[in-house]
């Protein structure tokens, strides 16, 4: 489809993505801002005792 897609998953304890947002914690905010200006996301599923999962979809391709 064009574009690059990452996914890293383990089967750790997972955690509240929302408890995670604070002024000290910002990376997942950065992780989707940068994604978004060049025209991909980011999506992340995770909650306590379930593991996380994150997957990136980046445009692929080299810009001519």
């Amino acid at each position: 489809d064009g574009k690059v897609h990452i996914i890293v998953e383990d089967e750790g304890p997972g955690f509240d993505p929302e408890s995670e947002v604070s002024t000290d914690h910002v990376g997942m905010k950065l992780m989707k801002e940068r994604a978004a200006r060049v025209g991909g996301s980011i999506n992340l599923d995770t909650a306590p005792g379930m593991g996380t999962r994150l997957e990136a979809i980046l445009p692929g391709g080299v810009v001519q």
